[in-house]
């Protein structure tokens, strides 16, 4: 007997954004509810996700004046929220071979929150393979396009599955 789906896969459709800003294998998941939030994580391709890669920090200071820590939401229209582009980073996570990945936003909106526990422990985005894209490891922007203008910016699952290859 199958096991039931977990909320991931009940309540979130899963969006992939192959090689963010031409970086090969870079590729993030954007999680959408089905009231339009979503959650922004690593695909299981990234190179983070990979063996042997140790994350030995994440920053989420932008620029001398942006911190994504500094975000403060209040209301029922979340006055005060950053606004993101498709672009727009939102942490730096730097690995103990030296190298380091930006993590951006891939869809445009407004910040709600950070994970902060991932500054305590950052290898929970290792640790978890799958819950990294649950929604408890990401960072939640809420869309103000149409969600089909969200959607002809991404790939689907079933497209993904098909010629994508993972990293090399």
């Amino acid at each position: 007997m199958a096991a039931p789906p977990g909320v991931t896969e009940r309540y979130f459709t899963r969006w992939y954004k192959p090689d963010v800003k031409g970086n090969l294998c870079e590729d993030h998941c954007i999680l959408q509810h089905s009231n339009r939030i979503c959650v922004i994580t690593l695909a299981e391709a990234h190179p983070l996700l990979q063996n042997g890669k140790t994350i030995k920090s994440i920053n989420y200071q932008i620029s001398a004046n942006c911190s994504r820590l500094q975000n403060k939401v209040s209301g029922k229209s979340k006055r005060g929220a950053q606004f993101l582009t498709e672009l727009a980073p939102l942490c730096r996570i730097s690995c103990s071979d030296g190298k380091e990945y930006t993590i951006y936003s891939c869809i445009r909106g407004r910040l709600m929150e950070v994970n902060e526990n991932i500054l305590d422990n950052p290898a929970i985005l290792q640790e978890k393979k799958a819950a990294c894209c649950s929604g408890k490891d990401g960072t939640s922007v809420t869309t103000e396009l149409s969600v089909t203008q969200q959607r002809n910016l991404c790939l689907s699952l079933q497209k993904v599955k098909g010629p994508f290859k993972g990293p090399p």
